[in-house]
């Protein structure tokens, strides 16, 4: 019988191999943040929280060029280039825990509280439905890497 391929060819794994593995750890832990904010109706996820204080926080000129040339489209977009971003941050920081499996847990609860603090600051957000999904999110995104 033979035996299944492993992820770690001659004693080190690919750095492909653990980019792949951060950004599906990335994407498994913004789903798991989007499932719990869909339990608790109406509330803002973890995603749209970090939009909203990306367009909070960003130049006036920089959010009029948003709107200005993608018109009502801006807000998708800005969630769009936030899972984007993440699941890139997310590869990165698993080709840093391929060496130092610390790097990727760091990553991850950090990401779990920069997320917790801007749903947190969203309107009609609920502190319990923000920081189930944050640690849930947080720890998902840790143990999938």
């Amino acid at each position: 019988m033979a035996e299944p391929a492993s992820p770690v060819r001659g004693g080190r794994s690919h750095r492909g191999d653990a980019a792949l593995s951060g950004a599906v750890a990335a994407g498994a832990a913004l789903a798991v943040a989007e499932l719990i904010a869909g339990f608790f109706h109406r509330q803002p996820s973890l995603v749209t929280g970090v939009s909203a204080e990306v367009i909070e926080r960003a130049p006036g000129a920089f959010v009029r060029f948003g709107i200005d040339k993608l018109g009502h489209k801006d807000k998708p977009a800005l969630v769009t280039g936030t899972i984007v971003l993440s699941i890139l941050i997310g590869a990165i920081a698993g080709v840093f825990a391929r060496r130092r499996r610390i790097v990727g847990d760091l990553v991850f609860t950090a990401f779990a509280i920069l997320g917790w603090l801007a749903a947190l600051d969203a309107a009609g957000s609920s502190a319990a439905a923000v920081t189930v999904a944050a640690i849930f999110a947080g720890v998902v995104g840790a143990l999938a890497l």
